[in-house]
């Protein structure tokens, strides 16, 4: 009987070891992936000087500043096609370069690098909108106290892996014409 229990605590403790270290390299290949993620600050509205200190030299660059001059940058493991108007990035679409799908941590650093100081990614009409902080976010949702959002984020295809995601200031969204509804009350 002593035996057996001997036996018994022995597998037990070769099953915890065994997680263990299940745990620690899924904990690894985590911060892996996040290290090697866009990490940024700031996107949309840089200046073209700024977005290529980021990206670096551009691959292809067309169009010009009065329609928009769209440029694409290969930066880490994604493809950044950049629309600058005004001088500025209003518009950012990324998809991996290995074709592969986007994962959810992935979306979410894009969404990261794309935000501005006291405004936060707010989900409404399947996709996300930048609005303003207001006081008691995230508890209260009153839209009256949000205020209008300055840019615009979508996933394509709408599901949390994406091929592509696509990030644009509202000024880019009026001008071509697919502003968001307004989020229901």
């Amino acid at each position: 009987m002593r035996r057996d229990s001997y036996h018994f605590g022995i597998a037990v403790w070769r099953r915890k070891e065994t997680e263990s270290v299940a745990m620690t390299r899924i904990i690894l290949v985590v911060l892996v992936a996040v290290a090697f993620l866009p990490n940024a600050n700031g996107a949309l509205w840089q200046t073209k000087e700024q977005v290529e200190a980021r990206y670096g030299k551009p691959i292809h660059c067309s169009g010009d500043q009065n329609r928009g001059l769209v440029c694409a940058y290969n930066y880490q493991r994604f493809h950044v096609v950049v629309t600058f108007l005004d001088g500025k990035s209003q518009s950012e679409l990324f998809y991996r370069s290995d074709n592969k799908y986007l994962v959810p941590i992935e979306v979410g650093k894009l969404m990261e690098m794309n935000s501005r100081e006291n405004y936060t990614w707010y989900p409404g009409n399947r996709m996300f909108v930048l609005i303003p902080r207001w006081p008691g976010f995230p508890d209260e949702t009153n839209a009256k106290k949000r205020g209008p959002p300055i840019a615009i984020a979508a996933r394509f295809p709408e599901s949390a892996n994406p091929w592509s995601f696509h990030i644009c200031t509202e000024d880019f969204a009026k001008k071509f014409g697919s502003t968001p509804r307004k989020v229901k009350k």
